[in-house]
């Protein structure tokens, strides 16, 4: 233990001496310690820097995907709304045909003329085809 303080003393005399005889090793002391501050203020600028851009990104990355679920929701919505028109159409195309069967058997039970019926017919084919092209 004694020899350790004792050691411990003379590496502090030779440091003192070395300062004494050469005063600018405080300074480059200082300057070293200086260099490492300002390296650990750039370190901090730059972490902080990546963590503003991954958190832009993020945010990016957040507001893209909820884009994309909106666009998907309308499609599905545009998608329905047309079924729901294409199926409406469908049924008005065969309520109309089943009207006009029904006028033709009518026009066809009372006995009229043929030539009557057969206009008839030609008006309930083109009427029904008609009904049919406006509802594609």
């Amino acid at each position: 233990m004694a020899k350790s303080l004792v050691f411990l003393c003379l590496v502090l005399l030779s440091f003192s001496a070395a300062v004494r005889a050469d005063p600018t090793l405080l300074d480059t002391g200082e300057g070293l310690v200086n260099e490492a501050a300002d390296a650990a203020g750039d370190a901090k600028n730059a972490t902080e820097n990546a963590a503003n851009t991954a958190t832009s990104t993020a945010q990016d990355a957040h507001d893209a995907a909820e884009n994309a679920a909106n666009t998907a929701a309308n499609a599905v919505n545009q998608t329905q709304s047309a079924t729901n028109e294409a199926k409406q159409n469908a049924e008005d195309v065969a309520n109309t045909t089943e009207t006009a069967g029904k006028n033709v058997h009518d026009a066809l039970s009372s006995g009229g003329s043929g030539l009557g019926m057969g206009l008839a017919g030609l008006l309930v084919g083109a009427g029904g085809w008609f009904a049919l092209m406006g509802s594609v």
